[in-house]
């Protein structure tokens, strides 16, 4: 599980360092929506992993209000795609959708940083097993 959480922690900040430093250094070349939607599917893939697993010892409570915050967002862009246009001039729900960004931004930093804390927290806890069963032996 540790190597496992240790790659999940460095990939998501990797892409978020990759992702800050297409907007700082932008050309009209390049565009940082590929590690954007990178970083977003890791981490779905990253909590569908965490959710079938179940709970551990290192997980944090902090978890839990990002599934919320999650599920909130995920609606809002569910309704924002729900309500029509009125008209050709007009943008219906899309205005929801742009704001629903926002909060999205700041659960996908917030992740990054309960994988951080939990990966930290697994680190103590596999090195405090082994130096139980070697002080044990």
């Amino acid at each position: 599980m540790l190597k496992l959480k240790t790659a999940d922690f460095f990939v998501q900040v990797i892409l978020i360092a990759l992702i800050a430093l297409m907007y700082a250094f932008e050309s009209g070349n390049s565009s940082p929506l590929p590690f954007i939607v990178t970083l977003g599917m890791v981490q779905v893939i990253s909590i569908g992993a965490h959710l079938m697993t179940g709970q551990h010892d290192f997980t944090i409570r902090l978890r839990k209000f990002h599934y919320a915050g999650t599920i909130g967002v995920i609606i809002l862009i569910v309704i924002g795609f729900a309500i029509p246009s009125k008209d050709k001039y007009d943008s219906g729900g899309a205005w929801i959708v742009l704001w629903a960004m926002i909060p999205a931004i700041l659960l996908t930093v917030l992740y990054t940083v309960i994988t951080g804390v939990e990966w930290d927290r697994l680190k103590r806890i596999v090195k405090e097993k082994a130096e139980k069963e070697k002080s044990s032996r």
